[in-house]
């Protein structure tokens, strides 16, 4: 019986190594994904890498993880390079190599430009694991041509229509299975807060999480009547694009029951220079959100009833908004509003949503952060707006029948 592929003595045992060690990794990667929380959490911040893509969209095959199917098919190369696979199936040894082969590299090239030009994350274990699918893959195709050339017909074109046919299903139940939820809801106090002994509302301020969570009236924007029967609060950045989302929900939220709902504004920015939860290299697209926080909680300090003008301007202006530009509309809009540098409570009220935020986040560090209830904490941006409406809607339900309309404005 002649060997598996005519492959050197060499080739076949790194591609057995290759093999062996690539299933050990994406079984520990499945491993990791089935401890994680297992939601694509839509939001800015928290951690990157493989961790994200572990929990995005495209980490599932319907409801398998992808990481289980390519241990899989690793676990088939190397017993198929076994000498007792060509005893027990010959030449077919030979076809299904061949068909691993083209799932390897098919695999390999559909999730690495995921996560290059979609996903736009780096995952160092998912990277060896694509470039070892393209090295296993040459090198088993080269081996199928060769042996093509020295007289074993049909097996490229039986191994082709199978590896083409697998690697379509693959695509085909990754864009058209069921996304995971693109938010976390959280129902009790997180242990930091927890723990604190619960307060009585202070005479001029809000409290929430049972009161272990206080806000000075004069120190936090609020959108919508300060009298409504429902006050939510958000944590948010000006220049994270799902707390954008989020705020056009919000918008959408207070049209549509006007006088019911009100949105304590608490900005969080996600930069180093202010927030030393932060790592300084993790900073780019949010460079400049420590100082427009500060433009807007000095907006509304000084000139209240432009906070809601100059907050749209903010969460709505194409990115980046710079200093500059905001300064500029500040003046347009607040011209009694002038400031050389932020005043110290805006700073230590930039701080205090920092820590409120940083002990919010033993789930998921990522932005926006709503909190609904004194239990109910929605962390990250919904799929669309009909969900975030049907979430208020379970946690408020309507007294007189109506539901929320979940109509834009």
């Amino acid at each position: 019986m002649p060997p598996v592929l005519p492959l050197a003595t060499p080739l076949l045992w790194l591609v057995r190594a290759l093999a062996l060690a690539s299933s050990l990794t994406a079984g520990w990667l499945t491993i990791l994904k089935w401890l994680g929380p297992r939601v694509s959490i839509a939001g800015c911040g928290g951690s990157e890498g493989c961790a994200t893509l572990l929990d995005s969209r495209w980490s599932n095959w319907f409801s398998v993880p992808v990481t289980l199917l390519a241990a899989s098919l690793w676990i088939a190369v190397f017993f198929l390079t076994l000498p007792a696979a060509n005893r027990w199936l010959g030449r077919t040894t030979d076809q299904l190599l061949a068909t691993c082969a083209i799932l390897l590299i098919a695999g390999a090239v559909w999730f690495g430009t995921l996560m290059l030009a979609v996903v736009k994350l780096w995952c160092p274990w998912c990277a060896g694991l694509h470039l070892a699918a393209l090295l296993v893959g040459g090198i088993l195709l080269f081996a199928t041509w060769k042996s093509t050339r020295a007289g074993a017909v049909g097996i490229f074109c039986a191994a082709g229509q199978a590896g083409l046919a697998g690697g379509a299903l693959l695509v085909l139940g990754q864009l058209f299975g069921k996304p995971p939820d693109t938010h976390l809801i959280t129902v009790s106090p997180p242990p930091a807060l927890a723990t604190l002994p619960a307060a009585e509302a202070p005479e001029n301020g809000w409290t929430f999480l049972r009161g272990t969570l206080q806000v000075p009236r004069e120190e936090a924007p609020l959108l919508g009547s300060p009298d409504a029967p429902h006050l939510l609060a958000a944590f948010s950045d000006y220049t994270c694009t799902a707390c954008r989302a989020q705020h056009s929900d919000l918008k959408a939220l207070l049209a549509a029951q006007p006088g019911t709902y009100a949105i304590l504004i608490l900005p969080t920015p996600l930069d180093s220079s202010c927030n030393a939860h932060i790592p300084a290299s993790t900073t780019g697209k949010t460079e400049n959100s420590c100082a427009l926080a500060a433009l807007a909680l000095s907006v509304w300090h000084h000139a209240p009833d432009q906070f809601p003008a100059f907050h749209e301007f903010l969460m709505t202006t194409v990115l980046p908004v710079t200093p500059d530009a905001a300064r500029k509309e500040m003046a347009r809009i607040a011209p009694q509003v002038t400031l050389d540098s932020p005043e110290d409570w805006v700073s230590a009220r930039i701080q205090a949503n920092i820590t409120a935020w940083h002990s919010l986040s033993a789930e998921t560090a990522k932005l926006p952060k709503l909190i609904l209830t004194d239990d109910h904490i929605l962390h990250g941006s919904t799929a669309n707006r009909e969900k975030f409406l049907e979430l208020i809607q379970q946690a408020f339900p309507p007294t007189d029948g109506i539901p929320v309309s979940t109509q834009t404005p």
